[in-house]
């Protein structure tokens, strides 16, 4: 059966074609692209391989129907002969007539015909064209010949040209699929570093609230600011110096609350690092490295706001030890 015939959509139980080449198979839709390998929907098998297109076939104990999708409908075809039939009622085209159903030929009436020694009326003219017109293939086969001959080296360089051609086109898709290909992954990319920029900037902003509070903590309950201290340790006071050397816990507390201290310079530093890859992202010229940095800077940042967290109880401590320093009156 190699005639196709055409329909609208199908439905055959859990099989539905439908006519823009959606297929729903079993309850599940698939696009007109999909492959199918070898799905068991019930005793059916179908098999399509991935292109819109290509044939989609069904396989069922009593015979095989294939089916391809063109234009706004469905072609169809069956192995089964009375099957095939039925479809092409169906479809409004006429039956295919089989060898025992040719119409016989026609028979003239049998009687007794004279002999013609001579040629009939219009032999002869039949005879003398069937000549022409062999002469006339001679001489269209021997131009044609000849043209090749003479057309020989055109013909090759322009296959030769045809050659280049078709290997510029080739390299040409190719290149166009790199392009396509580095593209989309630009722009995952992008969109992880976009996401990446934002929440490092949010944390950077956490962290410098977190600092601001330590110091403000830490000036309240010393009198002097952290900052100072960090950046000039002889402006220490004098009751601090002594606690440090007398109370190894408070040793142990004053030093976590000076090496949690986040400076301006830091702040300024991881600033730089955002706008800079802010700017990249501005001129679409991000890196893999500008992932890794942010991953960096991220992971720095929240180390910091732990450290900062960290310090609660050591302020709590270094109070508690300068108030009763303060009432028992030690020297300094």
């Amino acid at each position: 059966m190699d005639d196709w015939i055409t329909c609208a959509g199908w439905e055959d139980g859990p099989v539905q074609l439908a006519p823009d080449g959606t297929m729903t198979l079993d309850g599940t839709s698939y696009p007109q692209s999909a492959a199918i390998d070898d799905l068991d929907v019930g005793n059916i098998r179908l098999s399509k391989p991935a292109g819109e297109g290509q044939i989609l076939t069904l396989k069922d104990p009593r015979h095989t129907a294939w089916f391809k999708h063109e234009g706004d409908g469905w072609l169809v075809k069956s192995d089964d002969p009375q099957r095939h039939a039925a479809l092409r009622q169906q479809a409004g085209m006429p039956p295919v007539l089989g060898p025992s159903q040719a119409l016989p030929p026609q028979v003239e009436a049998s009687g007794p015909y004279p002999e013609a020694p001579y040629p009939l009326p219009g032999e002869q003219q039949q005879r003398t064209n069937t000549w022409g017109v062999v002469a006339a293939i001679a001489v269209v086969a021997f131009v044609v010949l000849v043209s090749l001959f003479v057309l020989r080296e055109p013909l090759k360089q322009w296959a030769e040209v045809r050659t280049v051609q078709e290997e510029k086109n080739l390299v040409q898709a190719q290149a166009e699929v790199l392009r396509e290909t580095k593209e989309a992954e630009y722009q995952a990319l992008e969109t992880a570093i976009v996401q990446a920029h934002t929440e490092a900037t949010e944390k950077l902003e956490g962290l410098r609230d977190a600092s601001r509070r330590l110091e403000a903590d830490f000036k309240k309950v010393v009198g002097f600011s952290l900052e100072r201290i960090v950046g000039s340790p002889d402006d220490t006071p004098d009751e601090v110096d002594f606690l440090v050397v007398t109370d190894e816990s408070f040793l142990a507390a004053w030093n976590q609350i000076l090496n949690a201290h986040v400076g301006p310079s830091q702040f300024d530093a991881n600033r730089k690092i955002l706008a800079e890859i802010r700017q990249r992202i501005d001129e679409k010229q991000l890196t893999e490295a500008d992932r890794t940095a942010l991953k960096d800077l991220q992971y720095s940042i929240e180390e910091e706001q732990e450290q900062l967290k960290a310090q609660t109880d050591n302020i709590r401590f270094v109070r508690t030890a300068l108030v009763r320093h303060r009432l028992e009156g030690r020297s300094p």
